[in-house]
């Protein structure tokens, strides 16, 4: 966990080297539902109870809602953040 004031982390993040799946989910509107993009391959940069940091080829907005795979625990979460990396994106999601 970085040590500065403008770190808003409440969890510790772990290092871990790891493939990701995930999808970008979309809403219809007049329905309740959610419909699953396509899937998007990346790499987990590290990990908390509360969130992942990863690095993808795709671009990624702030607010997207992702969907992780089956493999992962925690299957939901939020963009909060993105930055352009040269030849990758690296993104901070939130798990809800």
């Amino acid at each position: 966990m970085k040590n500065t004031s403008d770190d808003k982390r409440t969890q510790k993040r772990d290092p871990l080297k790891e493939h990701v799946e995930f999808s970008i989910l979309g809403v219809v509107v007049g329905h309740k539902e959610f419909l699953d993009g396509p899937k998007i391959t990346g790499s987990m940069v590290d990990i908390s109870k509360t969130g992942i940091g990863l690095t993808t080829d795709t671009p990624l907005q702030i607010g997207n809602l992702v969907k992780f795979s089956k493999s992962n625990p925690n299957k939901l979460g939020v963009v909060m953040w993105t930055l352009n990396a040269g030849d990758a994106y690296r993104a901070g999601v939130r798990f809800i």
